[in-house]
């Protein structure tokens, strides 16, 4: 491919998310997001794999949430420092994310027992008893 046709289908799918701002300024801000969210993991270092991986995950897409969103939110502003920023609290993002699947997790712990419960309760077959069979 030639470096004019590599431009046009970067411009087409950069269009297609609706990402309006030019391609230099979208990579410059992609590499700061992935810069500020490495900072901020050094400064406060995961516990676990997952969070390391989670947090570059959330690095990425919320920087380009941020870049879809930068020219109706915020014109005035330069595009990287929305972008660092959005990296930067990433990593708390993905943090919460860590919590709320754990929170669930838990939730989801006893409720085949409570189902269960409820299910035998409507029909009338509740601990303790039994269904006759005449």
């Amino acid at each position: 491919m030639l470096p004019t046709e590599t431009n046009a289908l970067a411009a087409l799918i950069l269009a297609a998310l609706g990402i309006v701002a030019p391609l230099p300024d979208l990579t410059g801000g992609l590499f700061l997001s992935i810069a500020c969210a490495f900072l901020v993991m050094a400064l406060t270092p995961p516990d676990r794999r997952l969070a390391y991986w989670l947090t570059l995950g959330c690095c990425l897409g919320v920087s380009i949430l941020t870049a879809i969103l930068w020219t109706k939110l915020v014109p005035n502003w330069s595009l990287q420092l929305l972008m660092a920023l959005a990296g930067g609290l990433s990593r708390h993002f993905a943090m919460g994310l860590i919590e709320f699947g754990h929170a669930l997790q838990e939730q989801m712990r006893g409720l085949p027992a409570e189902l269960k419960d409820g299910l035998l309760a409507r029909l009338g077959l509740g601990p303790g008893k039994e269904k006759d069979d005449d």
